[in-house]
């Protein structure tokens, strides 16, 4: 499908900025000279970089590694220092009395993360994998069940005291892929074979060492600055008129097929996700790489050597002028980070404190205030992710992955996706788009459905009191020094020794929609989106209330709104 037809089919056209048409003109001496000069220039530049870069790269390389070795070393170091608390992890005994095999990593702690790979049975060569097994889930066509789906392993299935038949009405079905036309998916891992359809949809769970988060990004192909990609592909999720809905996955873009098992089934299907712009803002695809050129003559002569030989030793030397500075500035800051993690290797020698102490002596509030960057925040390279939902930025104490939107599925569709996702608003890469709607699964924006003033700050809202209608922003944040996180519900403080991100209120879709969804906690002091209070009526969040009775009526209260708080340590 052309470009120009995608942009047509959706509603407006890309920028050209920087296209412009162009006449025949009479060359003259002085625009020749000028030409040449600026020719030569930039040759003298390349030459200059040419030469100069190798050396630089060498010398910044050799630094490099020297300061990974001891950011390694740091972080052992800090981690061999930790102690036993309890006699239970002295000796191997598991919580609950089961005796657990004592492993050499257990005895050498080590830092990584792990994340599943959607549509291939292996890792890759980046990550080890845990175990390979095929997709599950709840049918298609059950209301109820299993709404979100599980890397099932293959190998070593264990039971305990299983009985035969059905008892207990909650099912589990294997996945297969419903993709109704070619062209999509990478055939290089699935044998000659154009399209994945009806094949069962294989996985695997993968650790990736030294990493500490990972994050999937709806809308991209590629990763922010100091992130490493692990695999990319397309989202999925279930069909927008099935009966059961599920949770979105980032499904490989080069997957494997199980030989075999292209059986047309139909326990979990697995279709590919569209865009449905409203309360999602409506943009195109980044026309990368499109340009108009023009003929150009060549120039000869005596005079045009000279004169490109004068622009190649400007050229050099505005190169020099401009790329030293940089240069010494890099490797001064890479020699004085070498300088602090030895200091910091030879008081930590010296001096052995006691493991989380630096929470408490640096007064983390619990309910948590705006916490310190602590020193150990600064050393390591470790990290924990979270969502700030409603929220355009982070904050001083996160990094800000990206900016976004909230999308989900419709409220009033049995199936499609089940879980809220935060949409970058730059950036957006598309892979091989066709515009219309063939996979009858959808990603749309999301507005806030609060009926009365009151509850949500104001401080961000540029004095409207109440965020009705307007869309949800979000953001994707990265702490430091942090290696885990938890979501609170009906609390707005922080146990003792952990961060507080952030507060605010738990929503949710409305009880008698067609589509549920899952809870999130939204941040009590939000963003809006600049004139999205359009009222589309596509995703919905609303306010959770308390229903006790099943829920215990003591410390919960029927009809209060629940609160909630995002907690870091």
């Amino acid at each position: 499908m052309s470009s120009e037809k995608l942009v047509m089919e959706q509603g407006f056209a890309p920028s050209l900025a920087g296209l412009g048409l162009t006449r025949p003109y009479k060359r003259q001496s002085g625009r020749r000279t000028g030409l040449v000069l600026l020719a030569g220039g930039c040759l003298g530049g390349v030459l200059v970089c040419a030469v100069l870069m190798p050396l630089v790269y060498v010398t910044m390389s050799d630094l490099q590694l020297e300061v990974t070795e001891l950011r390694n070393l740091v972080i052992s170091n800090s981690m061999s220092t930790a102690t036993s608390s309890t006699e239970d992890q002295g000796n191997g005994t598991a919580v609950g009395g089961a005796h657990r095999e004592r492993r050499q990593a257990d005895l050498t702690p080590e830092f990584g993360d792990v994340y599943v790979r959607w549509g291939r049975e292996d890792c890759g060569g980046n990550a080890e994998t845990i175990y390979a097994g095929v997709v599950g889930s709840g049918w298609y066509h059950h209301y109820g069940g299993g709404s979100d789906y599980q890397c099932l392993p293959l190998e070593g299935v264990e039971w305990n005291n299983p009985v035969s038949g059905y008892q207990h009405n909650s099912y589990m079905y294997g996945a297969e892929y419903e993709v109704n036309s070619n062209g999509y998916f990478s055939t290089d891992n699935m044998e000659s074979i154009n399209n994945p359809l009806n094949y069962d949809v294989p996985c695997s769970v993968c650790h990736v060492a030294g990493r500490s988060a990972h994050v999937m990004i709806p809308a991209r192909l590629s990763c922010p600055q100091g992130w490493s990609k692990e695999y990319s592909g397309y989202l999925m999720s279930s069909n927008h008129a099935h009966y059961s809905n599920k949770n979105f996955i980032c499904v490989d873009g080069a997957p494997n097929l199980r030989a075999g098992s292209s059986a047309d089934l139909n326990g979990a299907l697995l279709y590919l996700v569209e865009a449905q712009c409203g309360s999602l803002p409506c943009f195109a695809p980044a026309l990368a790489g499109l340009g108009l050129t023009r003929p150009y003559k060549r120039q000869g002569g005596r005079r045009t050597g000279l004169v490109l030989l004068a622009g190649g030793c400007l050229g050099g030397v505005l190169v020099c002028a401009v790329l030293m500075p940089l240069v010494y500035v890099t490797i001064s800051d890479m020699q004085l980070e070498m300088s602090e993690l030895k200091n910091l290797m030879t008081s930590r020698t010296a001096t052995t404190a006691s493991p989380g102490t630096e929470d408490r002596e640096n007064g983390t509030a619990a309910g948590g205030a705006h916490r310190e960057r602590r020193q150990v925040d600064l050393t390591p390279e470790f990290g924990d992710v979270y969502v700030r939902w409603g929220r355009e930025q982070c904050g001083e104490n996160a990094e800000t992955i990206y900016a976004g939107v909230v999308g989900g599925g419709h409220y009033s569709h049995h199936g499609g996706g089940n879980d809220h996702q935060c949409l970058p608003m730059e950036d957006v890469e598309w892979n091989k788009p066709t515009g219309g709607h063939q996979h009858n699964s959808y990603m749309y924006g999301t507005e806030y459905e609060v009926n009365s003033d009151g509850y949500f700050t104001t401080d961000n809202m540029n004095s409207i009191t109440n965020p009705y209608n307007y869309n949800v922003p979000c953001s994707v944040c990265h702490v430091a020094g942090r290696s885990s996180h938890v979501m609170i519900p009906a609390r707005l403080s922080c146990p003792q020794g952990w961060s507080m991100e952030y507060s605010g209120y738990l929503m949710s879709s409305y009880y008698s929609h067609q589509s549920n969804k899952n809870f999130i906690c939204v941040d009590g002091a939000p963003n809006l989106v600049p004139g999205s209070s359009t009222d589309q009526n596509e995703g919905r969040l609303y306010l959770v209330e308390v229903v006790c009775g099943s829920l215990p009526c003591g410390p919960y209260i029927s009809g209060y709104e629940l609160t909630c708080v995002v907690c870091t340590k």
